[in-house]
């Protein structure tokens, strides 16, 4: 009788009708892990990484020194100003979409929206391309968005595993099922699949199948428990469902999943712009804070790249509502970890409405993180449809980051 472990071994030999154009060389990586920090929203530069005195368009947002010459912040993120000889500080991110829907899609597979084609997330590309020698999914994701484009076009073992609550995230596994009858079941399935000639979505739903079975064989099924924690750790990151986001996502990279995307919404400030920022940032700067000194203590940090990003910025002009638009002409990014120090990359005018250094768009940004992990920026894979598409498109490594 097949056991789950020996059936899901034997449809990971399967693969999907997918080809790629031969390439010279995949770049050394300079990281295993990635946590992706996405703030779901558009969060505002002004506020945040890239304030300015100007009377008019600071507002109610003090600037603060960090302990970098030329990076300052917005009063709310003094932990991170302590710490920002860590972060490469990207204030000269910039681009043509101004609606959520389209910018977050961008941001998540660096292609524009079409009704024709789903492209793959930065996470799926990372999951079909690098190795996974653990029986945990290569790709997670916390608190997903509805609107997400998952795994795209390739196979649906590439998708995010979604955690939509970090607190329950080990009781998505506590399943209960009779073991003889599923592996029965499993026999019969492995039968009737011997009879035929598998197909791409087929052979697709098998590995996405496989790895299902492998995951509820695993003995590190533990690392979804956070209550494993202790008080002290987990108090470290905020008793916020963020911080307890930031906290599965270090247990995570400790047991090398390679990309974990953390989504945190709540920052389309139309109105009350101050006032909501003044309740919202002291948790992202008491959890990645914690995250930094979490992966540094457990000596992690050097494997992971920790990235801050948003669809777009928010208007330097303060609208009737005290609050800020959408505003794609000039937003920021933080990138920390790895080999990465303290370094302002880009600039915006006195007013942060335009670019004067180095600007960089969506497409570059994500092109620097595929890089960072060793996949092959020029490298193309053609769709079932035959279509050529690369994990960054046309996006160029930012240079000076590491």
């Amino acid at each position: 009788m097949n056991t789950r472990r020996d059936f899901a071994k034997t449809l990971a030999a399967s693969t999907l009708g997918l080809t790629f154009n031969s390439y010279a060389s995949k770049p050394t990586p300079k990281v295993k892990n990635v946590i992706y920090i996405y703030m779901n929203g558009g969060m505002s530069h002004i506020d945040t990484f890239d304030p300015k005195s100007d009377a008019e368009v600071k507002g109610a947002t003090e600037i603060i020194d960090t302990k970098v010459d030329g990076i300052k912040f917005g009063h709310n993120l003094p932990l991170l100003a302590e710490r920002a000889e860590n972060f490469a500080v990207i204030n000269s991110m910039t681009s043509q979409t101004g609606a959520h829907s389209q910018g977050k899609y961008l941001h998540h597979t660096s292609y524009r929206k079409v009704g024709s084609i789903i492209h793959p997330s930065l996470g799926a590309w990372s999951n079909h391309l690098l190795p996974n020698d653990n029986s945990l999914p290569n790709n997670v994701l916390i608190n997903p968005d509805p609107s997400h484009p998952l795994n795209g076009f390739l196979p649906a073992r590439t998708a995010p595993l979604p955690i939509t609550d970090p607190l329950k995230a080990k009781s998505v596994f506590d399943l209960k099922y009779d073991d003889r009858l599923l592996n029965n079941r499993l026999d019969a399935l492995d039968l009737l699949n011997s009879k035929f000639k598998p197909n791409d979505a087929a052979t697709s739903y098998r590995d996405f199948y496989a790895e299902a079975f492998n995951i509820l064989d695993s003995e590190d099924l533990a690392v979804f428990d956070i209550s494993q924690e202790s008080k002290e750790t987990s108090e470290k990151y905020g008793a916020t469902r963020f911080g307890q986001s930031l906290l599965l996502a270090r247990r995570l990279v400790e047991k090398g999943v390679n990309f974990i995307e953390v989504m945190h919404g709540g920052w389309d400030t139309h109105t009350e712009n101050f006032d909501r920022l003044a309740t919202k940032l002291p948790e992202v700067d008491k959890g990645i804070a914690a995250l930094i000194d979490d992966l540094k203590a457990k000596g992690l940090y050097e494997d992971t790249m920790i990235v801050v990003a948003t669809e777009f910025g928010r208007t330097p002009k303060i609208n009737v509502n005290t609050g800020r638009d959408h505003y794609p002409r000039a937003f920021s990014c933080m990138l920390a970890g790895g080999k990465i120090d303290g370094k302002a990359i880009g600039k915006t005018d006195d007013k942060a409405m335009e670019i004067e250094e180095s600007p960089y768009q969506v497409e570059d940004l994500n092109a620097t993180i595929a890089d960072a992990m060793g996949l092959d920026i020029n490298q193309t894979l053609f769709s079932p449809s035959a279509r050529p598409f690369k994990v960054a498109h046309n996006g160029e490594v930012i240079p000076n980051v590491f």
